[in-house]
């Protein structure tokens, strides 16, 4: 019986399928320009996947909502910093334990039902009339309204350019590079658009959905219509469309948007984290902070007590 966890490289690409959260923010093959490994960790007949990649001297591990544990991010940690010298931190997104200098946030994700029927239940009375309205309201001022998607690589450049044009108006997000190299780089596979008869785009998604789990990358819509909810109008077909084709998990990031916590979702709490190499880091970044506080809540506590004494 193994006391600890064994870490190796894995180059069998037929073993990624093993991953234990298949999506695309954990899947470096499908999206990175940098190197990448895929790492099995071993215990006994327990076996868990990873992919790490490789950017300067940091490792990022692709353990978005992955089910994992502290023994197995410590053991993996160290491989990582005893086989490739150059890195200096291990660090991951939306982990399910904090592991090294780790910080809670928010993530939201919906398991969506097996019809449409059973997703639109899952919104109130009230809500599916006030979605209603919006549509009807939006048709008044706009005209008649159609769905469309794309595969990325078949929509229309000019779409993606307004939907950046969009970002930048009303989040201040400028990405320096090409259209089409946005849609690669963020692992985009289809692209869904509420426009209206005459062509003009009311609202877009962007969704990754080339592994099990599927991913909402980003939405945005006009801001001269937004009485009107055109990107909740758009995100409902968007989920009726995810049912059709038989998903049945959907990933949709943290914050504090209102959509995300409608049809059924579920909050959780995630972490950052960052895992540093050697002592010194490790006693700058977190046991000094640590032994600070705890110093000086020491220190209070015999203030107090010294005070009572008096």
């Amino acid at each position: 019986m193994l006391l600890s966890g064994k870490v190796s490289v894995c180059t069998d690409p037929a073993m990624y399928d093993r991953i234990e959260t298949d999506f695309i923010c954990n899947r470096f093959d499908l999206t990175g320009n940098h190197e990448f490994a895929l790492l099995k960790w071993r215990k006994n007949r327990r076996e868990y996947y990873v992919q790490v990649s490789f950017e300067d001297d940091k490792a990022f591990l692709g353990i978005w909502l992955a089910p994992i544990t502290a023994e197995i991010l410590k053991d993996v940690s160290r491989f990582i910093f005893r086989n490739y010298k150059t890195v200096r931190t291990v660090e991951y997104r939306f982990g399910t334990v904090p592991y090294g200098k780790a910080f809670p946030c928010n993530h939201f994700k919906i398991e969506l039902p097996e019809t449409t029927d059973a997703l639109h239940a899952r919104m109130t009375q009230k809500s599916r009339y006030n979605l209603r309205r919006s549509k009807r309201l939006l048709e008044e001022a706009a005209g008649p309204v159609d769905f469309v998607s794309y595969p990325a690589d078949d929509a229309p450049t000019e779409m993606i350019g307004e939907y950046l044009r969009l970002k930048k108006a009303s989040h201040g997000f400028e990405f320096d590079a090409s259209p089409e190299e946005y849609l690669r780089s963020h692992g985009v596979s289809d692209v869904y658009v509420m426009e209206t008869g005459g062509g003009r785009m009311l609202s877009i998604i962007l969704s990754c959905e080339q592994c099990r789990v599927v991913f909402l990358e980003n939405l945005t819509y006009d801001p001269e219509f937004r009485q009107y909810s055109p990107g909740q109008i758009l995100y409902e077909y968007y989920l009726e469309r995810l049912i059709e084709k038989k998903r049945d998990l959907l990933f949709l990031m943290g914050g504090d948007y209102e959509y995300k916590r409608r049809y059924g979702s579920v909050e959780e709490t995630v972490y950052f984290g960052t895992v540093y190499k050697g002592f010194r880091q490790n006693w700058d970044q977190i046991y000094k902070k640590k032994w600070k506080r705890r110093y000086k809540a020491i220190r209070h506590r015999i203030k107090i007590l010294l005070t009572r004494r008096k």
